[in-house]
């Protein structure tokens, strides 16, 4: 065995990466459930009161902002580990289009 490929598979850093990256993994998929709840609520919403609600649409663009977060470092895109490692993501409201009345 190559001296450069024993010391990846020894190495404490590997090992706990892998560690993280089964955590992370374990988080995005109750993300994902919290994503789809929050999708069918919305929709609720907007099925009896013809609106969507502001504060959801909100938390619904930070919770796509985590999913991705920690797509990418479970892919190796990146090393910044997301929450709780790192602050929530903080993304404005969602701003609604107005079309003027005709």
């Amino acid at each position: 065995m190559e001296d450069d490929t024993k010391k990846n598979i020894i190495s404490r850093t590997t090992w706990l990466r892998l560690f993280f990256m089964f955590i992370f993994g374990l988080l995005l998929v109750v993300a994902l459930y919290v994503a789809v709840a929050v999708a069918f609520i919305q929709f609720g919403f907007v099925l009896f009161t013809g609106e969507r609600r502001e504060r959801l649409s909100g938390f619904a663009n930070q919770l796509s902002q985590y999913i991705n977060q920690c797509v990418r470092f479970v892919l190796f895109d990146t090393e910044e580990q997301p929450f709780p490692f790192d602050d929530w993501p903080k993304v404005p409201l969602a701003i609604e289009e107005q079309s003027p009345e005709k």
